[in-house]
């Protein structure tokens, strides 16, 4: 999302919402969304490792896949600290020893299984969170203001639900499927001269 807004693809409120739309919508669903399903149904400690390994080879751009997994550690650090549970805790152990890549949307989906929580409801929150923290940046980057960026975020709603019912239809050979555009954005992203955020 930086390197599009460093080029002015995105450049104010319309322009933003279309753009997370458009990755709800492919990377998102096809990725984040679509492996939490796919958890929820096999939630076995070695089939969340298998996915977060093919997340992890489908990211094109190395930085991408270093900040996916430091996001992933640290989020596995606080909900391991704070929502204990057996699924959790053996992913903890996986990632201390280095056999799991821990991805953000695999460790939300080991929490909402330890907690017995909807699997759709714990990825619309998390697909929420995703959403709002991209909105949050293009607060500060845009500038788009407070304003515009509840405007976005309540823009977003319907199409979370809509992700959420896309990833359970979805072809499981489609994990890790993305937009090439976003492929090239996060390449670019790398040589970038001024980066204000890591992923």
């Amino acid at each position: 999302m930086e390197t599009a807004l460093a080029d002015g693809s995105i450049h104010d409120a319309a322009s933003c919402a279309a753009w997370l739309h458009c990755y709800l919508q492919t990377t998102l669903v096809y990725n984040d969304a679509l492996a939490m399903q796919l958890a929820a149904a096999d939630p076995r400690v070695a089939q969340l490792c298998a996915l977060s390994r093919e997340l992890s080879v489908c990211l094109m751009a190395p930085e991408a896949r270093q900040a996916n997994s430091a996001i992933g550690r640290r989020l596995l650090q606080i909900t391991a600290e704070n929502f204990p549970g057996p699924l959790v805790d053996s992913l903890a152990r996986e990632a201390a020893s280095g056999r799991w890549l821990a991805h953000p949307a695999l460790v939300m989906a080991a929490v909402g299984h330890d907690l017995a929580a909807p699997w759709q409801e714990v990825c619309a929150l998390y697909l929420h969170s995703c959403l709002t923290s991209l909105v949050q940046n293009a607060v500060r980057a845009v500038p788009l203001g407070q304003v515009a960026g509840q405007e976005v975020l309540t823009q977003l709603g319907a199409p979370i639900i809509d992700a959420v019912a896309r990833a359970t239809r979805a072809d499981p050979a489609d994990l890790g499927t993305s937009g090439p555009l976003l492929d090239v954005l996060q390449c670019e992203h790398e040589t970038q001269t001024g980066r204000m955020f890591i992923s």
